[in-house]
């Protein structure tokens, strides 16, 4: 479905026109701000295709993952000629049945995603299942040439079935992605209620992302329109937001 979705930086603190001059931006905090400078600045596109569309864009958040079919190395190299950032979709907190990892997790599946046939919740806790994400899926992306990660679902966190082990996964898997890729961009889509979590370490998750994304801040779409979030929860959305952009 149509989403509508507010990106915040978290972890690139200084803004992009304050950065020293260099024509590559060396932390992925710094090249995520560099992309967002353009005009238009981001888009998130599941379907495959538009390359000349999506050129236009600093931000290109597409879905590489071979399952998807959707687009190759040979898109990803084109959108960089254009000049985009390009991250790819990784799907965390649940799994789509479609995925050609789909076989080697499918015993980690909790139950069905509703309203999103053919996905199913994921058992993070599970080492098994975090590694095929790490070892398996993620390097995938990187061989296909994307600058980083636009992570999904983070948000299971708060379904009903999940557990103080449920957050403690996640924030493992936040740690083990950003020590594996410490050059690449990783967005948290949904996180916000794992942003203030410290990992084994003490290192607050915060810091391990460059980015937040929250889904259907003042819109949602529903029943095949766009209709309007109640404001005070709007208003609770966009002040949490608000907080992390100013920390």
């Amino acid at each position: 479905g149509k989403s509508i979705v507010a990106l915040l930086l978290v972890a690139s603190c200084t803004p992009w026109r304050d950065l020293p001059a260099s024509p590559v931006p060396a932390l992925p905090g710094e090249r995520l701000a560099a992309a967002l400078e353009r005009t238009p600045p981001w888009v998130s596109y599941y379907g495959s295709g538009r390359l000349a569309q999506l050129s236009r864009f600093g931000l290109v958040d597409i879905d590489v993952e071979r399952g998807a079919d959707n687009y190759r190395a040979a898109d990803v190299a084109r959108l960089h000629g254009a000049g985009a950032v390009v991250i790819s979709y990784l799907n965390v907190g649940a799994a789509e049945t479609f995925r050609a990892y789909w076989p080697g997790v499918r015993r980690f599946a909790v139950q069905p995603h509703q309203g999103y046939p053919g996905e199913f919740w994921m058992r993070v806790e599970r080492a098994g299942y975090r590694r095929v994400l790490l070892e398996e899926v993620a390097p995938e992306l990187v061989r296909a040439g994307v600058d980083g990660f636009y992570l999904e679902n983070l948000d299971i966190v708060q379904e009903r079935f999940a557990t103080g082990a449920t957050v403690r996964a996640v924030v493992a898997f936040l740690s083990a992605l950003r020590a594996a890729y410490p050059n690449l961009i990783i967005v948290a889509q949904n996180g916000l209620d794992t942003l203030g979590k410290r990992d084994a370490d003490g290192v607050p998750v915060y810091s391990l992302v460059d980015a937040e994304a929250k889904e259907d801040p003042s819109t949602t779409y529903a029943g095949g329109d766009y209709r309007r979030v109640a404001p005070a929860a709007s208003e609770a959305t966009l002040d949490r937001l608000s907080m992390w952009r100013d920390r």
